[in-house]
């Protein structure tokens, strides 16, 4: 190692070392933190779901916030924001993400977060059919792909014909607080855009939301 790596790696050290942590006045939704609590709320996470799919949730099951899933001891394992299933064992990975990235990136992410829920969904022995419905959210408080739209859900489609739909039950989803187009979203969903990108909004689903932030 040269002497001007060693002193890169160093400055990065004390850049970590004396960066202000915030106090909980300061955190939003964006944080880490304040994310998982909100959403271990069953009622604010189903409601959460039920904004930003617009499907029908009667009832949820934690499979494990911020579980770990790593199938062999030297591969690379994924660490799960919100983990959960609905009461018709459709599976829920949702993902604040809050750095950047280019849209290969995001979709390499996608696919490796996929091959390992779904080798963590199926056991030895079981059939394929086993496998749950997956819905995987990526939600991302920048701007993503062209900005025209707020949500852009991927699904595998025939290339010499898209009206054929490969039936996999995996539908991956981005969501961006910076679309242009949200006059096709509900109310509740443009304010929950707006509340994540760190506005303050008068909205009864936001006020629950806020009201659950400040109980820390």
């Amino acid at each position: 190692m040269t002497k001007k790596e060693s002193a890169m790696i160093t400055e990065k050290i004390e850049e970590k070392t004396t960066r202000k942590r915030k106090t909980l006045e300061e955190l939003t939704i964006q944080d880490d933190y304040l994310f998982k609590r909100i959403m271990s709320e069953k009622d604010i996470c189903i409601k959460f779901l039920q904004i930003i799919l617009g499907i029908d949730i009667k009832d949820i099951v934690y499979i494990k916030t911020e579980e770990v899933v790593k199938e062999l001891y030297d591969s690379k394992g994924i660490r799960l924001d919100v983990y959960l299933k609905d009461e018709e064992g459709i599976v829920y990975n949702i993902e604040m993400q809050v750095t950047s990235l280019k849209e290969e990136e995001f979709a390499k992410r996608f696919r490796y977060y996929q091959a390992m829920i779904d080798s963590y969904l199926l056991r030895s022995g079981q059939d394929y059919n086993d496998l749950n419905k997956l819905f995987i959210v990526f939600i991302c408080p920048f701007g993503i792909f062209d900005c025209e739209r707020s949500i852009y859900t991927f699904k595998n489609f025939c290339e010499e014909d898209k009206s054929i739909q490969l039936k996999d039950d995996i539908s991956k989803i981005f969501i961006t607080t910076k679309g242009k187009n949200q006059a096709n979203l509900s109310e509740d969903f443009q304010a929950l855009l707006k509340y994540i990108d760190g506005n303050k909004i008068e909205n009864s689903f936001i006020n629950q939301l806020d009201s659950e932030a400040m109980l820390g």
